[in-house]
C-alpha cells in the first residue's frame, strides 16, 4: 500500500461532516471494502463464564469461581491457537491500524465512526455507519453513537444497567433458590450480552459477533430477548402474588 486518504463528506455549505478511510494499491486504484474479519462467531468461553457466575452465586463457594475463571482462560488459549478467525479478531483488536485494509478495517471503521459523532451525533440518516461491515448486528453501537451522538449512547447504557439491576433486584426477593438463580441467571446472560457488544465497538475487548437486545438486527435474538424479559416479568408477577397472600 502506497497511499492512504481521507475522503471528507460536506454539506451542501460546505461543513465539513465525517470522514471515512479509502485505501488505493500503488497503481493509485481503490481497494475494494473487506468483508469482517469473521462471521459472528462467538468465543466458547462467553458461556463457560456465565455457568460459572451461577454455580458461585447457587454455592458461594470460591472454588468454583476459580476453577471456572482457569477453566475459561484455558479455554481461550486454545480457541486462539486452533481456531484462525478468533486469532484474526484478536490482531484486530489488538492493533488494527497495522491492517486497516484488512483485519483491521471493521474495528477502524467503528472507532471513525464513534470518534465523527462527537457527544450530539450527526443527525439519523446524516451518518455512513453502512461502510461498517455487519454494522446492524455486531457494530450497531457504533452506528448509534456516530447518528445519535455520545450521550445518547450514554443513555442507552444507563437502561441497559437499569434492566440488570432489576433483575438483580427480583432476584434477592425471591424465596425459592431455584427462582433466586434463574432471575441472576438470565441478568448475567443479558449484562454480558451488552458488554462483549458494546465492548467490541469501542475496542475495548475483541469483537465477538454479539448482538445488542433489542437494538440490533436479527429475529433470532429477539426472539431471545424476548423471552428473557418475559420470563422476569413472570418471576415478578409471581413475587407480588407471593406478598398480595402474606397480606391477605
Amino acid at each position: 500500500l502506497d497511499v492512504v486518504s481521507r475522503s471528507w463528506i460536506s454539506d451542501e455549505e460546505g461543513v465539513q461532516l465525517s470522514y471515512r478511510l479509502t485505501v488505493y494499491d500503488a497503481a493509485g486504484e481503490k481497494l475494494p471494502q473487506v468483508s469482517p474479519t469473521g462471521d459472528g462467531e462467538v468465543f466458547e468461553t462467553v458461556g463457560a463464564e456465565r455457568y460459572d457466575l451461577r454455580s458461585f452465586a447457587a454455592t458461594s463457594n470460591w472454588l468454583y469461581a476459580g476453577t471456572g475463571a482457569a477453566g475459561g482462560i484455558l479455554a481461550a488459549v486454545l480457541a486462539y491457537g486452533l481456531f484462525p478467525h478468533v486469532r484474526r479478531r484478536v490482531a484486530a483488536w489488538a492493533d488494527p491500524w497495522s491492517d486497516i485494509a484488512d483485519t483491521g478495517y471493521q474495528t477502524a471503521q467503528a472507532l471513525f465512526a464513534i470518534g465523527t459523532g462527537g457527544w450530539f451525533g450527526m443527525g439519523l440518516y446524516q451518518g455512513m455507519p453502512e461502510k461498517i461491515p455487519v454494522v446492524n448486528k455486531d457494530f450497531i453501537f457504533a452506528a448509534v453513537c456516530e447518528e445519535l451522538g455520545g450521550l445518547y449512547a450514554l443513555c442507552l447504557l444507563a437502561v441497559c444497567l437499569c434492566c440488570f439491576f432489576q433483575f438483580v433486584i427480583i432476584a434477592m426477593k425471591m424465596r425459592a433458590m431455584f427462582y433466586k438463580l434463574i432471575a441472576f441467571g438470565l441478568g448475567t446472560v443479558y449484562i454480558t450480552q451488552v458488554f462483549l457488544t458494546v465492548g467490541g465497538a469501542v475496542k475495548f475487548i475483541p469483537s465477538t459477533g454479539v448482538t445488542l437486545p433489542f437494538v440490533s438486527y436479527g429475529g433470532s435474538s429477539l426472539l431471545a430477548s424476548f423471552a428473557l424479559f418475559n420470563i422476569i416479568q413472570g418471576l415478578y408477577i409471581l413475587k407480588r402474588e407471593e406478598e398480595a397472600d402474606e397480606k391477605g
